[in-house]
């Protein structure tokens, strides 16, 4: 079984400027310097998009978004996953703002042992 200490982890988007009311889908690449079996129920995985010090959504509101299941391991061979994000507020279990984001800054950043963050800029 992996610890989060074990792995490290990389994040990437579609694009560094997407569009307001597009679907930003993000590549989670999880690696391992050991083989081991993550599960992603037992050592969590989050990905925070934030603006500012403003949290605008999260895998953590809604189960679904995130990565399931276990997946094995191997140094050099990592395990990548996608989350879709659709450019909006995310407001409870599973729910979304209907309210339009404003154009600017917004950074992914995905934790799980080690972080990384992915820096976009959103055009109106």
């Amino acid at each position: 079984m992996c610890q989060g200490s074990q792995l490290s982890v990389k994040v990437t988007g579609d694009t560094k400027n997407p569009t307001v009311g597009d679907t930003e889908k993000f590549t989670v690449t999880v690696s391992s310097s050991a083989d081991c079996r993550w599960d992603a129920q037992k050592v969590k995985q989050t990905l925070v998009v934030t603006s500012g010090s403003d949290r605008i959504w999260s895998t953590d509101d809604c189960g679904s978004w995130g990565p399931k299941g276990s997946h094995e391991i191997k140094p050099n061979h990592p395990w990548s996953y996608e989350v879709s994000w659709p450019t909006k507020r995310s407001t409870g279990t599973c729910t979304l703002s209907q309210e339009a984001l404003g154009a600017g800054y917004y950074v992914a950043t995905v934790n799980i042992g080690s972080s990384d963050r992915f820096v976009m800029h959103m055009r109106g």
